[in-house]
């Protein structure tokens, strides 16, 4: 599956959170947040630069805390 379609089918599914690792898959979250927000859904990026409305989590720090702490909230950005 392409990653554009993989993340629109989260998203339509109702996820309401979808992580991702490569530039592809960011592509294709930022693609999704330009063209038809989620405002259910929140976009996690792991490296790389994360698009606008896009959380950002390195990949050195990668951990359930850590991710809980993005998903949530809680986290610095």
């Amino acid at each position: 599956m392409k990653p554009a379609a993989y993340v629109n089918s989260l998203a339509q599914l109702g996820c309401s959170t979808v992580v991702t690792t490569d530039d592809r898959a960011r592509s294709a979250v930022a693609a999704r947040l330009t063209e038809r927000p989620a405002p259910k859904a929140r976009f996690v990026v792991v490296g790389g630069r994360p698009p606008t409305g896009a959380a950002h989590l390195s990949p050195d720090a990668v951990s359930v805390q850590a991710l809980s702490k993005v998903v949530t909230g809680t986290a610095a950005r």
